[in-house]
């Protein structure tokens, strides 16, 4: 992709696992398709011409 000046929003989910009284994990799940579907870039969409030319 090249660059440019499209700003976007991040969907971020932050998980933490807490062991007695101390953080001992951390999970971060970032929504990057929805991020890059901002930036003009739908994954899904070119995903399914990959899979299915004939659409």
């Amino acid at each position: 992709m090249p660059g440019g000046e499209i700003r976007a929003d991040m969907q971020v989910v932050d998980v933490y696992y807490r062991d007695g009284n101390k953080l001992s994990e951390n999970w971060v799940l970032i929504d990057l398709p929805y991020w890059l579907k901002q930036q003009g870039l739908d994954v899904f969409e070119r995903t399914q011409k990959i899979m299915n030319p004939a659409l």
